[in-house]
């Protein structure tokens, strides 16, 4: 086994990786146990943006249980003040898909359905 030409090849992981996949991966913003957790993961998910500009959604756990809003566009068009308002807790999760070609709201997950 250590004759060289027996040994498999190295590769650079990265770069073959890269070459065969897509670029784009879509933005994914959490936070735990901080107040106003939806207010946060908005601004997060702004922050990420570029990684999907066709949806966005945040899924809040908090005192009335879990609750959610996504709808279509850009993470300044989805989310307002007053809907941020309607998703109290301290937990939440966001996501800004980045699947190109996929015009559905429902595409930007999170969901609350089972």
């Amino acid at each position: 086994m250590n004759d060289p030409q027996t040994r498999p090849q190295a590769i650079d992981i990265l770069t073959a990786s890269l070459d065969e996949h897509p670029q784009e991966e879509c933005g994914v913003f959490a936070v735990s146990g901080l107040e106003n957790a939806a207010y946060l993961t908005f601004l997060g998910l702004y922050a990420l943006q570029h990684r999907g500009q066709e949806a966005a959604g945040i899924c809040v756990y908090g005192p009335d249980g879990v609750k959610a809003h996504k709808g279509k566009g850009l993470v300044s068009e989805v989310f307002d003040a007053d809907i941020l308002n309607r998703l109290p807790g301290s937990v939440a999760l966001g996501r800004s898909p980045s699947r190109p070609g996929t015009p559905k709201a429902t595409s930007s997950w999170p969901t609350t359905e089972t």
